[in-house]
């Protein structure tokens, strides 16, 4: 039959055109069209997610042809393999088959969905998407390979009816196929009533999703696949997670077969059929797209049901299977005999096989490589998915975690325990490495047995191969979780080359492996360096000195290092001759550095004694064995450690003991200098520096052993001190005078340095009566001179380095820069004073100059370059030099740096413009503001500040903004102390320029200035004041208050203008504070320049909040911050009432431009906005001090401020100003703002007016004032803050309002209505039911305590007015009850909620999590203090009157008991609901106790018969353990 033409259907009836549809041979497109027309359905816009489709679009009146149009459709997705193919890939299938099914009744869709299989036909679709998918990468490879292909003719895929399934897009398909299943979903949900009918639909519905487990795994198999197919490609990754979530839907609705409890046919099926692409998916979701909310979705719904259908399960019959064997049990074992165990490897065993069969192909591996990259997240899910048991949870899971971490490992072809290692690749590495970092982070304890086969296998560490990489940073991760790996005496079988201490366990082995990648010459420039050295050498060293094994430790450093020597000392016989450039892991200083912790702690001094002396007989050294490597590399591997064993020492006990051994090695270290041998030129600095460190170490040894340790009776030791003296200001002679700036040979760098500082210590240590004493001075002396002038020297190179090298920190390696060598000696000459001090004032004068010129240079270099550091630098010396005390406390060292600093800094300035100047007045500026006032002169510091003047009126014209308020704050230093002659104090308009140049742009630093400005004027002002006597002084105070006139005159708009509003306030407010002391004429001139300048203030700041309203002007924030500043500056001066009225309307208006200016974005700098905020609290704290009578401040400024988010200090000043000020206050004012703060706090729903409301509350104590007025007033008060309770909106609000009604109720003599009770009672009622407030449900907890803490007030104050309520009572106690133990909140419990309250139910859980222990507790106290009242209590008086018959308590205790068989109803109802926990369990024990003790035998017998089984058996409980811990046992 031809094709259908387009308007076919118009000339045939409906019945027609379905009967020609189902006869219809047309192509798939075009039938799909033709039945979408039958039934009215567009095409145009086509959605194949169904996100935007009607809800309602099945509410027809026939749906007769929608009917067949289903069946229509199902029949041909049903169709065998091949066309039925063509028509299960179409998406516009499954979009008619979704939209029709939208007509039809639900019953009748339904029926049809399930006739048809639809979960079969999902299947289908997808499983030939997916292998669509898969072969698309393959296709074009066939192509190129059969490039003669003949191409089928056009006729024959018309002919055909279907085009080929390659030209549909999988995203389309899957897209499609899940809207289909999300529809049938949709239908099912759509039925929420709770009638009988509703359910039968909604269940009927569902059951079409209803299929057998091992079609639901197949289903989530190929939806996995087609989705990780589309990541790849990166398209529809927004749709993916939505349309993955209805096929899980599928997986959800399954069959599960009864017997099935454990899920194992579950978990088998899922293992077969989807647990594959579920990694292939998860490993392309965190390779891809890891950071998208999509594909966190997705990574949610794969980790889920990857741990609940793998680890879960495995878990459980791991552990069982763990039971099992070590219970011996044989009748379990013989009753799951023939029932195989579900273990982990079981469940991975598809993934492995498949692994392995693309392992052995030819093709790609890809399955290998998705499974190597998602390990490490399986494992990580493994650990989060297991149950939190507590903190010991690691003990009982250790076995199961080794067996998933085991597992995982051999899943990716690493089996631990094999004979025959694996092949490693990178990938292998990186997942190991991962592991072992997911265990690190959950703290999971793994084997040792296992780390140590992970070790000999996977490191490289033992190799029968030769050397060959190890992998440090695996080596690092296992250190860090078990040390025992490598500390365990277990011999190793390799070959491996004999060492000195090497013992053939792995400690020795990796330290050999340190050692010899130390030989590497590149070994100081790697990375691998500095984790071999922090994350091996220093955690095995604190190790063992935790192990108490230090000296073994000790000996082990020794022999690397003599390994290390004695191979970098002689290659192949020959002795090497070129100087190394690196240091060994095993030289480095931080070893000595570690050791210097763990030394005295570990061993005995008397332990290191004997170390000391083992090392140094080993040091003993003929001329005869220089040519003998192994007596070289002994002798220096011991200095080495004979170095880092007295660099440790610190305590005295210590040092004592070592002192006759620490001569001995001194005299022993000389030898060595002596020696002129090559073999030791390497050592020679370390020589220099041990000997260095054992004068100042033990300086007091030489002074009490001296002349007779130091100079022996044959003058051995003094020829040995004499040559090292001459040996080393010879060495510093040479390394100093040399042409060449270069510093690549590391050793003779450290040598010369080493002999310096050997040089400097002398005229420290060295005993008076020592004959050699005038020699090293002068040495010293000599050194220092050629030193200094080195120093100048090289510094002009180090300017040419990388500037970062300026700052060294002290290592040893990087002192082949030449900043970092000329830093080094400098080091010497000042690191301590008395160093200092003891060279010649020429040569001094000389190295400070050079370094205030090398730290200037730096500072230009920061202001540049941004450069900045921890490390040691010139800047930093100099800064040192400036703040020490002892240098600046000796008179001539006071006077070089002031002299050095005054005439180095005019140099640098005069003569010299542009941006030269300006950078050397930068640094100038910051040397005077780190330089203590006591070093500079008064001239010196007139000129400093004349100078840094000029410097800041040419800042802003040259555009170095930034550098003004360095300027101004090194002014305000410099007039810290009186500059008579300065510019500043001399010129009255010096300070009005420095003003001008301030606001002129409203820059976001103008605040700042301002406030340098302010405190520069009253620093300059008070000077002058102090010498008010001298003429020059009166003529400056006069002409300063001149010039404020003219400015207030001439200043009308103030908008641009904040440097002159701050220096007229400043200028006002010091001479107003200096009234008295100033002249009678000033003082009747200032008044009324205050009064009008206040005008203008406020005239100003008026303008400025209308000018914002209209134009939202950005600059509003800093000039109305000043504004204000200024005004709070002279309120208290002025003496007009209604500028202070005025001021506080403008107030609000000022904070109303703050809120403004946060509606309108412009919220600015948050210090700066803060800033502004606290300026306005101190305004309203000045205005009600001084006008605190008038209340409508309180209600406009105060209660605005309130409001907004105040830190607890700034909330505590205001109440407290409001608090003083209301005092003062008359009755009927009182009166008035009471009824004012209600009025606003309840209709209006202000909690800042009620924080106001209730500071005034506490304050009254006299209820009688105004004929008992007030009294009144609050009772009304009382009665309209209970009545609001129910509406509060936020919790601030509800919170306020219950301190106020305890506050009122705790008052002495409070005139407490029955009326007020009686509405009290009925509000909290309201509140703990289901028409109580919608406060949040984080907050129930407090909630609950605040109504608990004011019930307990009540009964315990008032108890005598709740006589015949106890009705209401007992009705709020057990809502207080079902509000504390919410059902729901458990795990377990599905309980409905009705009858709690809104801000219980809004968040079950988040209101239970809040519910905690105080909770509980609080109750309990208020059912104690309702079942045990006292005598003051139900009398009000607290003692028992003699001559009643009745005893009121007795009788309180029988009127409560009547009610408390209700209350006892409704905790064992809660009980049986929901799960109490044992602590709210313990917390409410006492509270149930004391009930318990109130009923008599009669009632608990009654209550025992009213109860079902389950109720009785909970009441049975209590009341045992009543009986047993609360009963009161009587003698």
């Amino acid at each position: 039959m031809a094709p259908m033409s387009v308007d076919w259907q118009e000339s045939v009836s409906s019945y027609q055109a379905l009967v020609n549809l189902e006869r219809s041979t047309a192509s798939v497109q075009d039938q799909l069209a033709a039945a979408s027309s039958i039934i009215k359905l567009e095409n145009e816009n086509e959605n194949f997610n169904g996100s935007n489709e009607d809800a309602h679009e099945r509410e027809i009146r026939f749906w007769a042809r929608e009917e067949w149009i289903l069946r229509w459709i199902l029949s041909k997705l049903s169709t065998n393999k091949g066309a039925g193919d063509i028509w299960r890939t179409e998406p516009r299938s499954w979009l008619l088959l979704r939209r029709v099914a939208r007509r039809l009744p639900v019953r009748s869709a339904a029926r049809l969905l399930i006739s048809h299989n639809f979960c079969h036909r999902i299947e289908e679709a997808l499983l030939a998407a997916s292998t669509q998918s898969q072969a698309s990468d393959g296709a074009e490879t066939v192509h190129k390979l059969s490039k003669k292909r003949k191409r089928p003719s056009r006729g024959a895929e018309v002919a055909s009816g279907a085009p080929s399934p390659s030209r549909h897009d999988e995203r389309i398909l899957l897209l499609s196929v899940a809207s289909a299943v999300t529809c049938v979903i949709g239908l099912a949900d759509a039925f929420e009533g709770p009638d009988e009918e509703d359910n039968l639909n909604r269940e009927y519905m569902k059951s079409v999703l209803r299929v057998d487990v091992p079609t639901g795994a197949r289903i989530l198999g190929s939806a996995f696949t087609v989705a990780n197919e589309l990541l790849k490609r990166e398209s529809g990754g927004e749709d993916i997670p939505q349309s993955l979530q209805s096929m899980v839907e599928i997986w959800h609705h399954r069959y599960v077969d009864v017997g099935d409890k454990a899920g194992r046919v579950s978990n088998d099926a899922f293992a077969n059929f989807a647990l594959t692409p579920a990694i292939a998916l998860l490993n392309t979701c965190h390779r891809l797209l890891q950071n998208s909310p999509e594909t966190r979705q997705i990574i949610e719904v794969l980790e889920g049901l990857i741990a609940i259908h793998i680890f879960l399960p495995a878990r459980a019959n791991f552990l069982d299977s763990v039971g099992t064997n070590a219970s011996n049990v044989e009748t379990k074992a013989n009753k799951n005999a023939g029932d195989k165990l579900l273990q982990l490897p079981d469940l991975l065993s598809p993934v492995q096989s498949q692994t392995n069969d693309t392992a052995h192909s030819e093709g790609n591996p890809q399955t290998e490589c998705a499974l190597t990259g998602v390990i490490p997240t399986l494992f990580e899910l493994s650990l989060r998915s297991l149950p939190a048991y507590g903190p010991r949870w690691r003990v009982s899971e250790a076995a199961w975690l080794q067996n998933v971490f085991n597992t995982l490992l051999a899943t990716i072809g690493l089996p631990l325990g094999s004979t025959s290692k694996p092949a490693l690749n990178d990938k292998h590495l990186a997942t190991i490495k991962h592991m072992l970092q997911i265990a690190l982070e959950y703290n999971v304890s793994i084997d040792t047995q296992t780390l140590r086969e992970i070790t000999l296998s996977f490191t490289g560490l033992v190799s029968d191969e030769g050397q060959k990489d190890v992998h440090w940073a695996i080596i690092s991760q296992i250190l860090k979780l078990d040390v025992n790996v490598f500390l365990a005496p277990e011999p190793v079988a390799a070959k491996e080359p004999e060492e000195p201490g090497a013992n053939g366990s792995l400690v020795d082995i990796l330290f050999s492996r340190i050692t010899e990648r130390g030989q590497d010459s590149e070994m100081g420039a790697s990375a691998n360096s500095k984790t071999i050295r922090t994350s091996i050498v220093l955690p095995l060293m604190e190790e063992f000195a935790r192990g108490r094994d230090l000296n073994g430790y000790l000996e082990r450093w020794r022999a690397q290092l003599f390994h290390f020597y004695r191979n970098s000392t002689n290659f192949g016989g020959e002795k090497r001759k070129k100087s190394r450039k690196i240091v060994s892991v095993w030289e480095h200083d931080d070893l000595t550095r570690q050791l210097k912790q763990l030394l005295e702690g570990s061993l005995t001094a008397t332990q290191i004694l004997r170390e000391l002396q083992t090392f140094r007989s080993r040091v003993n050294i003929d001329l005869a064995d220089l040519n003998n490597p192994d007596t070289i590399a002994d002798v220096m591997s011991s200095v080495v450690v004979m170095e880092a064993v007295l660099s440790s020492v610190t305590q005295e006990e210590t040092v004592d003991t070592l002192s006759a051994s620490v001569i001995t090695s001194y005299e022993t270290f000389l030898q060595l200098l002596a020696l002129d041998a090559h073999e030791l030129t390497e050592m020679r600095w370390r020589l220099y520096r041990s000997i260095t460190k054992i004068q100042l170490q033990w300086s007091l040894a030489f002074s009490a052993s001296s002349p007779a340790v130091v100079e022996d009776a044959s003058g051995h030791n003094s020829r040995l001190l004499k040559g090292a003296i001459k040996s080393a200001a010879k060495l510093i002679k040479k390394f100093a005078s040399k042409d060449s700036i270069s510093f690549k040979y590391l050793f003779k760098n450290l040598e010369a340095l080493e002999a310096f500082r050997f040089l400097s210590t002398l005229p420290y240590i060295l005993p008076s009566q020592n004959h050699h004493k005038p020699l090293a001075i002068e040495a010293f002396n000599s050194a220092a001179a050629q030193v200094t002038d080195f120093i100048e020297r090289i510094s002009g190179h180090a300017e040419n380095e990388d500037n970062t090298l300026s700052c060294w920190l002290g290592e040893t390696e990087k002192l082949t820069h030449a900043s970092a060598v000329a830093l080094g000696f400098t080091l010497p000459l000042v690191e301590s004073p008395a160093f200092l001090l003891k060279l010649i004032s020429e040569v001094r004068i000389k190295l400070l100059s050079i370094l205030y010129k090398l730290a200037r240079k730096e500072g230009m270099w920061s202001q540049e370059k941004s450069w900045n550091t921890n490390g040691l630098s010139f800047l930093r010396v100099w800064e040192a030099l400036l703040n020490d005390d002892s240098l600046l406390n000796d008179p001539s060292m006071k006077a070089e740096l002031s002299s050095i600093i005054s005439s180095t800094s005019n140099k640098s300035i005069q003569g010299k413009g542009g941006n030269d100047r300006q950078e050397n007045a930068t640094f100038l500026a910051e040397c005077y503001l780190k330089t203590p006032l006591s070093v500079l002169h008064r001239h010196q510091r007139e000129e400093a500040l004349n100078v840094i003047y000029e410097n800041y009126l040419e800042a802003r014209p040259m555009g170095v903004n930034k550098q003004r308020s360095l300027y101004m704050s090194s002014m305000v230093k410099l007039m810290r102390l009186p500059n008579p002659s300065s510019k500043i104090a001399t010129i009255p308009d010096a300070p009005w320029k420095l003003a001008e140049s301030i606001g002129g742009e409203v820059l976001a630093e103008d605040a700042t200035l301002c406030l340098l400005i302010e405190e520069l004027q009253k620093l300059n002002l008070e000077h002058l004041i102090s010498t008010r006597d001298q003429p020059r002084s009166r003529q400056y105070l006069t002409a300063t208050l001149e010039r404020v006139n003219r400015q207030i005159n001439q200043n009308q708009n103030l908008s641009n203008k904040v440097g002159i509003v701050t220096l007229i306030t400043t200028t006002l407010s010091v001479f107003n504070a200096y009234r008295s002391e100033l002249q009678s004429t000033t003082n009747t001139e200032l008044l009324p320049v205050i009064q009008t300048w206040l005008q203008s203030l406020m005239l100003n700041l008026s303008t400025l909040v209308k000018t914002f309203a209209h134009s939202g002007i950005p600059d509003t924030l800093i000039v109305s911050r000043c504004i204000i500043q200024g005004i709070v500056a002279l309120i208290d001066a002025s003496e007009d009432a209604g500028i202070r009225t005025n001021v506080a309307i403008l107030g609000k208006e000022a904070l109303a431009l703050a809120e403004a200016r946060s509606q309108a974005g412009l919220t600015g700098n948050f210090s700066t906005e803060a800033d502004y905020l606290a300026l306005l609290i101190r305004l309203y704290e000045v205005i009600v001090r001084a006008n605190g009578d008038d209340i409508a401040i309180h209600q406009s400024l105060g209660s605005h401020l309130l409001s907004k988010d105040l830190m607890e200090v700034e909330q505590d000043s205001i109440l407290n100003s409001f608090r003083l000020s209301s005092r003062n206050l008359s009755v009927e004012k009182k009166l008035s703002l009471l009824d004012n703060l209600r009025r606003g706090a309840l209709d209006g729903h202000s909690s800042s007016q009620l924080l106001l409301l209730k500071t005034l509350i506490d304050d009254i104590d006299d209820y009688n004032q105004g004929t008992g007025r007030l009294g009144n007033e609050l009772l009304v008060t009382f009665f309209n803050i209970s009545k609001d309770l129910n509406s509060t909106i936020s919790y601030e609000h509800f919170s306020s309002s219950m301190d106020c009604l305890e506050i009122m109720a705790r008052k002495r003599g409070f005139p407490m209505s029955q009326w007020n009770i009686d509405s009290l009672i009925g509000s909290l009622n309201a509140i703990t039911s289901s028409t109580g407030p919608r406060l949040p449900a984080e907050r129930a907890g407090p909630i609950f305590l605040k109504i608990c803490h004011l019930l307990n007030t009540f009964m315990s104050l008032h108890r005598t007015k709740l006589g015949g309520r106890f009705h209401l009572l007992v009705t709020l106690m057990q809502n207080l009850l079902q509000c504390l133990l919410i059902p729901g909140g458990k795990p377990g419990s599905s309980m409905p909620s009705a009858g709690l309250p809104p801000w219980c139910v809004g968040g079950q859980s988040v209101a239970s999590a809040s519910m905690g222990t105080a909770c509980a507790e609080g109750y309990a106290r208020l059912l104690s203090t309702l079942c045990e009242p006292t005598v003051s209590q139900v009398t009000g008086s607290r003692t028992r009157a003699k001559h009643e018959l009745n005893d009121e308590v007795r009788k309180a205790k029988a009127t409560v008991a009547k009610y408390l068989p209700y209350l006892l109803m409704k905790y064992i109802e809660c009980q049986l609901r929901t799960r109490v926990s044992a602590e709210q369990k313990a917390a409410l024990s006492p509270g149930f106790h004391t009930a318990f003790g109130l009923l008599s035998p009669e009632s608990l017998r009654a209550l025992n018969a009213a109860m079902d089984s389950s109720s009785r058996a909970i009441f049975k409980s209590l009341y045992e353990d009543y009986r047993r811990f609360g009963r009161w046992q009587e003698e």
